[in-house]
């Protein structure tokens, strides 16, 4: 079997059945891009179809591709911006260069300022590398809460709630839907994102419910946090998944991000992020788990594991990129059901 048998093209709405049995078949049983069509139109849909590259021969998929280009949550980015999300090709019938053609066709058919990767194998990293990709490691930044001394979700807790932050005259206000769209920035830096961005990516999320904090300095608005509340045993964590704005705008926000931890009674808050500087979020009182950490700041919560993870990435096309936990699909659901709304 060679490349010149398949159909690699744009998955087409007709396809979509066939598309969510691979997924379920192929990547993984239960996945719930394959059992919710709510959360895979909300995360892929697209005019031309899904965002998801096929190869198909005959009546079979025999791979995939998915990708995530910023417009899909603010047609006004387009693709200038894409991560690419599944990779998948079926081992038992296809021609090994399969794969390598999924990814070079994504390449050839997208114009994009950037394309990034976020939570891959070692053995895609070094695949990456070779087609000359940047690589690197997420920092995972966390923060305990001083009125807990008893703790069901972190594990080896050694004592340490926070960093050593200077006070200075931050705040976090929550705020709303309009507020929000109200919000004025120009980023300089990679993957663009806007007001409209926030608002679709994360107020009108299917089934997670995320809240939006103004950032405020003498309060004056500087950037806006995007948290999100994950539980287990009863237990809290907050999840900080997107920063917009200058990442300085949380220098000396100690004691509103420990106000934070009170008010949603969490066990900690972290925030994983490639590209900036570390010194930041320490001056915010956020400490960095290094990978020689004993301490241990759970990341995944479906199901959950007290273990520490190190997510991987990759990227090429421009300089000045930052990654955040929101970014790709790595902050979805992961279990069914998937609750669906609307």
């Amino acid at each position: 079997m060679s490349l010149s048998d398949y159909d690699i093209r744009i998955c087409r709405s007709e396809d979509c059945e066939d598309l969510m049995e691979f997924i379920d078949k192929y990547w993984r049983a239960g996945h719930p891009l394959a059992k919710s069509q709510a959360l895979l139109d909300w995360q892929h849909r697209s005019p031309e179809g899904y965002n998801f590259l096929i190869a198909r021969k005959g009546e079979e998929i025999h791979g995939i591709i998915g990708f995530i280009p910023t417009g899909q949550f603010d047609p006004a980015l387009g693709s200038n911006d894409t991560w690419l999300t599944m990779w998948k090709v079926r081992e038992d019938v296809s021609p090994p260069s399969l794969g390598l053609a999924l990814l070079q066709a994504i390449r050839k058919r997208f114009t994009y300022a950037s394309l990034g990767i976020v939570g891959s194998s070692e053995i895609a990293q070094a695949f990456y590398t070779k087609l000359g990709f940047h690589i690197g490691v997420m920092q995972q930044h966390y923060m305990v809460n001083r009125k807990k001394d008893t703790f069901k979700l972190i594990g080896n807790f050694d004592g340490e709630y926070s960093a050593p932050c200077s006070s200075t005259e931050v705040s976090l206000k929550p705020i709303d839907g309009e507020q929000l769209l109200d919000f004025r920035f120009t980023p300089s830096v990679h993957p663009h994102k806007s007001p409209h961005y926030y608002y679709n990516r994360y107020l009108c999320h299917p089934s997670y419910s995320y809240q939006i904090f103004g950032i405020l300095r003498h309060s004056q608005p500087r950037g806006l946090l995007v948290v999100r509340k994950a539980t287990y045993l009863s237990s809290n964590a907050i999840r900080i998944v997107d920063l917009y704005g200058p990442a300085e705008a949380l220098q000396g926000a100690s004691q509103a991000l420990q106000g934070l931890l009170e008010d949603f009674d969490a066990e900690y808050l972290d925030f994983n992020q490639f590209g900036y500087n570390n010194q930041i979020f320490t001056e915010a009182g956020l400490l960095l788990r290094l990978p020689s950490s004993k301490v241990i700041v759970p990341n995944y919560f479906e199901p959950f594991e007290q273990r520490n993870v190190n997510i991987a990435v990759a990227f090429e096309g421009c300089g000045n990129y930052l990654i955040v936990k929101g970014d790709s699909d790595q902050d979805r659901p992961n279990m069914v059901p998937v609750i669906e709304h609307g």
